[in-house]
């Protein structure tokens, strides 16, 4: 046979084995499922969609994985179709949450590995009695005081101690939070039976507020503007003082205005105050008539320059204690008041009859107690508060006074962050 004829046989031969093998592609295509025909690490598809299969693995919770946005409960076997695919899980308060694309391919297996990563909080918790033993989810965690880290979400406290009644409760913690509690226990008789006398309540109230004051947080403040009114306890001082009322209201450290003139300072249930007493402004004696006192005359005379004037500088040292929080506090305080009463421009009567400009200067320390009540709307650190002050100097002297002083103004608090709150 000629060469050519031959090539031209081989040639026919081959176009009708391809037309046959087509033909019954194309029927295995109709009739065969794409999910029945699977090997270890590939599966062969034989139809039009073409898929491969995800292997996701278990979640830490009962949360379904979404694979564009539908919901896979109970198989991490999934079959998609090719291309890119969302895969979704909500880890609750209790895990990071899963978003992210994954790409399938056709005729494989795509196995994932997810880090499931706890969120964290954190307990501080405190225990009444502070030998009481503390349980986290069944295990021992500390006696008294428990501060630690733990996973986001539910857990269950158990606080004990011998001759008290045990408390458990559930909490739940959420992510990136401080939850602070204490837990008191109630005594308990034989056979758990409570009792209640005047004795325990007693004791409850002295370790509540004893706890309490402790944990105020470290404070100073400053009188940034305050009026006071001051009382002579001794009847013939104070009616010596009320001949000076002619003077300015500011400054006088005694009726009238003060400025930033006093600081506290406070730390757990301790608190310490100084004050200047503002007396530069003085008291004036204007009055048209002559006054004898004692061996003196007040006499007012403009012309000659003859102006009476009396000063109170005082100044004082207290501490004390204090109870409440940043909203309201109450104090009292204890002290020595250093003070000097001076009185320039009196007029003096010499022997042969001549008048003379003289000065008289009296010492008039004392014991000094207060009681400080402080409001401070916002409990922020530096916002205005407001405060009212009784004070007492208990020492009456027979040549000078003590004194009934009231006071209230506005007051600049700074503080640290309470310790345990």
């Amino acid at each position: 046979m000629p060469k050519k004829c031959k090539i031209a046989a081989r040639l026919i031969l081959a176009l009708l084995l391809f037309l046959v093998f087509s033909v019954k592609a194309e029927e295995y295509d109709e009739n065969i499922d794409y999910e029945s025909v699977v090997s270890a690490d590939t599966f062969f598809v034989f139809g039009s969609h073409f898929y491969g299969i995800l292997n996701l693995p278990k979640t830490p919770n009962a949360s379904p994985y979404f694979i564009n946005e539908d919901a896979k409960n109970d198989n991490q076997r999934i079959v998609l179709p090719a291309g890119e695919h969302r895969v979704f899980w909500s880890g609750g308060i209790e895990f990071e949450s899963i978003d992210t694309v994954i790409e399938i391919r056709v005729g494989e297996i795509s196995n994932v590995e997810f880090s499931f990563i706890e969120r964290t909080a954190t307990l501080f918790l405190e225990t009444s009695p502070e030998n009481a033993s503390i349980f986290l989810d069944g295990n021992f965690a500390g006696t008294g005081m428990l501060f630690r880290d733990l996973r986001a979400g539910n857990h269950k406290i158990t606080v004990s101690a011998r001759g008290y009644r045990t408390n458990q409760q559930e909490i739940t913690i959420l992510p990136n939070r401080l939850l602070k509690m204490s837990v008191e226990l109630e005594e308990a008789e034989r056979g758990d039976v409570y009792y209640n006398n005047k004795a325990r309540e007693l004791r409850k109230l002295a370790n509540f507020w004893g706890n309490f004051m402790l944990k105020q947080p470290f404070t100073v403040e400053v009188s940034a503007l305050s009026v006071q009114r001051r009382v002579a306890t001794n009847k013939n001082f104070r009616n010596l003082v009320s001949l000076f009322n002619d003077g300015p209201p500011i400054g006088t450290n005694f009726n009238g205005f003060s400025v930033f003139n006093k600081l506290w300072v406070s730390h757990s249930f301790m608190i310490a105050s100084l004050e200047y007493g503002q007396g530069f402004g003085g008291l004036r004696y204007k009055k048209p008539y002559h006054i004898p006192v004692d061996d003196y005359i007040l006499i007012y005379n403009e012309f000659r320059e003859v102006n009476p004037e009396m000063s109170l500088r005082s100044n004082s040292a207290q501490i004390g204690i204090r109870i409440g929080h940043e909203n309201l506090t109450i104090a009292v305080l204890t002290g020595i008041l250093r003070e000097e009463i001076t009185m320039s421009g009196i007029t003096r009567t010499a022997q042969d009859g001549r008048r003379y400009l003289s000065s008289q200067t009296k010492q008039n320390d004392n014991w000094i107690t207060s009681v400080r009540a402080s409001f401070s709307p916002s409990g922020l650190v530096f916002h205005p508060a407001f405060f009212a002050e009784i004070a007492m100097t208990p020492v009456n002297r027979y040549d000078v006074s003590g004194w009934i002083n009231m006071r209230s103004g506005i007051i600049v608090p700074w503080r640290l962050s309470r310790g345990t709150d």
